[in-house]
């Protein structure tokens, strides 16, 4: 979900923000990047003076989806009453990015804008060995 938010200075509203005016639901056009739009910012505006905007705080848009897929391989070698274990884990194995969430600030300059990945997105591979006796 996105937060919506702005100064709330003018409201004499401590601890609050302000939120901007829709005119109706943004359309996701799922662009990524600094020079491309997730939603389109068109449909909202800046509230008349001295009212609350329209827009509630979660529930108008949702991010990018996050996706994630990983697996492990694991091979079981006996000896009589012992073993061991071979293993690779695999995080992360379509290697896909995981999107942060647009900016959600009205009247910053990357509104609107996916800019940034969530955290560590590539993949990542990782071995073991153990011997049980």
């Amino acid at each position: 979900m996105l937060d919506f938010t702005a100064s709330a200075a003018g409201l004499r509203a401590p601890g609050n923000t302000q939120r901007p005016d829709a005119t109706g639901k943004p359309e996701v056009l799922g662009g990524i990047g600094s020079n491309a739009h997730w939603f389109d910012t068109s449909v909202f505006s800046a509230p008349a003076a001295g009212t609350w905007g329209n827009v509630r705080r979660n529930g108008l848009l949702t991010g990018p989806a996050y996706i994630n897929l990983d697996a492990s391989l694991v091979k079981i070698l006996r000896f009589g009453t012992r073993h061991a274990e071979l293993r690779a884990d695999i995080f992360n194995l379509p290697n896909r990015a995981h999107y942060n969430n647009p900016n959600g600030s009205f009247g910053d300059g990357n509104f609107g804008r996916v800019t940034s990945i969530l955290g560590q997105s590539e993949r990542m591979v990782r071995f073991g060995a153990r011997f049980i006796f």
